[in-house]
């Protein structure tokens, strides 16, 4: 049985948004936001913020889901697991990667798993895109269809206080010069 998965980040100062979605549930399927006909399968469902409803995208066996996110954000992530405990069946895995702005390269954050209702992987940095793939192994002959997704948020990268006194100095020199041109 499959789980059903909250991912969560601190929150954030200034509002994200999912840019763009693509999604490979099995491998070499492509990249569609749609990956099978049942409502699992379904990239759409996967929320920035809290889960609203009992909706959840299936990573698939080995399957993937990207999301780009504007501004960049940063970490720590916790992901918090709704039906952990279940890992009887066998446990569903995730690695769980960021687009660092720096680079442009994927790099992985850590993993989570429905081992446990709260995985936390802490990491720094600046990134414009996550990625979940899923790790999960299924013993023996049983079926599985891999890691759940309902919802993350993530942590916006805060302004530098630098930038805010610059911001502040450049409106400090706007005001001095229009009242220069009213005195002359």
């Amino acid at each position: 049985m499959a789980a059903v998965t909250t991912v969560a980040m601190s929150s954030a100062a200034s509002a994200l948004t999912i840019t763009n979605r693509t999604a490979d549930c099995e491998l070499g399927s492509g990249t569609s936001v749609t990956c099978g006909t049942d409502d699992r399968r379904d990239l759409s469902v996967v929320e920035l913020g809290e889960s609203v409803g009992n909706d959840f995208f299936s990573l698939g066996l080995g399957g993937t889901a990207e999301f780009e996110i504007a501004p960049n954000f940063t970490g720590p992530l916790t992901a918090l697991e709704v039906t952990n405990g279940r890992e009887r069946y066998y446990t569903e895995t995730a690695d769980v990667f960021g687009r660092n702005t720096s680079t442009g390269m994927f790099e992985l954050l850590g993993s989570v798993s429905n081992t446990s209702a709260v995985s936390t992987i802490n990491f720094a940095g600046s990134f414009d895109a996550i990625r979940f793939t899923d790790t999960t192994i299924v013993p023996g002959n049983r079926t599985g269809d891999g890691y759940d997704l309902a919802a993350f948020t993530v942590a916006a990268v805060p302004l530098p206080a630098g930038g805010l006194l610059l911001i502040g100095g450049l409106g400090a020199l706007g005001v001095a010069s229009r009242r220069r041109r009213k005195a002359a």
